[in-house]
């Protein structure tokens, strides 16, 4: 039972072109990867770079990265964009970041953008305002204003607190996210263990899928618990379609890479601290 936390390939530029909507999901996918007391598995700060493939081709890339940039501040942005072939079709890159505080709970935010250049450029910021439980949007001059819960999440900070609910008890987890003018609820379902091979050699992690009516598209997560539960692949299928996302290489985790200690850039011991000295 679910818990909820409050209580590019083708001869046909047609179907080139549509590659590019499943790509966005997928990284989209990445972001809500949408897994209470105490931030402690996460390291201060940390990266992470992805490769996106399709039908055996590379169709892009992204990298997310993570800091905790006060006592109980943090930054999380994220850059996808196509690679070789895949980029004279696509020609779109796509920059989110969201900012926020660091509660007893994981993390709240306060603003996130969302930047797309090239075809179909589009910009959006939303800015919860919780003193007045609210929401506020603006994209190319239409505005909406909308009430929340405490728990509401914006599409980026979904994977932190994800690796946060994670580490404090594996369990099937239900999210609330802001997005398009309305709160869309994501369930997540944990399916068991499965190793991967991974940077760090092979790896166990947690296989979760995303729970939804529409039998046409499904998305699954491997999360390693040795990287504090940092997702080190993302299946997305779209109709026939199958993308995948998978981890290239990390900074910032206290493990062992390709057979040799990888230099940490700090640990959660100074993040779980400032969970007691907030405002």
């Amino acid at each position: 039972m679910a818990s909820d936390r409050t209580s590019p390939r083708s001869s046909s530029p047609g179907r080139r072109w549509r590659a590019s909507r499943p790509l966005a999901r997928l990284t989209a996918a990445l972001l809500l990867v949408v897994a209470t007391t105490g931030a402690q598995a996460l390291p201060e700060r940390f990266s992470a770079y992805y490769q996106v493939t399709h039908a055996g081709l590379t169709l892009g890339e992204a990298q997310v990265e993570y800091r905790q940039t006060g006592p109980d501040r943090y930054r999380y942005s994220s850059h996808t964009r196509p690679l070789g072939l895949a980029a004279l079709v696509l020609r779109s890159e796509i920059k989110e970041v969201s900012i926020g505080r660091i509660t007893d709970h994981g993390f709240q935010p306060i603003r996130y953008e969302y930047d797309r250049s090239g075809r179909k450029a589009r910009e959006a910021e939303l800015r919860f305002d919780w003193n007045r439980m609210r929401v506020v949007n603006n994209v190319a001059g239409n505005a909406w204003d909308l009430e929340i819960p405490e728990d509401t999440l914006d599409r980026m900070v979904s994977q932190l607190q994800l690796m946060h609910d994670l580490a404090n008890r594996e369990q099937d987890l239900v999210y609330r996210i802001a997005d398009g003018g309305r709160l869309k609820e994501y369930t997540l379902r944990i399916m068991g263990r499965e190793k991967l091979q991974t940077p760090y050699g092979q790896l166990e992690t947690l296989k979760i899928v995303r729970l939804t009516d529409n039998d046409r598209r499904a998305t699954t997560f491997w999360c390693a618990p040795a990287l504090d539960y940092l997702p080190v692949r993302v299946d997305h299928r779209e109709k026939d379609d199958n993308f995948t996302m998978t981890l290239r290489d990390t900074s910032g985790f206290a493990v062992e890479l390709a057979g040799r200690a990888q230099p940490g850039l700090g640990t959660g011991a100074a993040l779980a601290a400032s969970l007691t000295s907030l405002p």
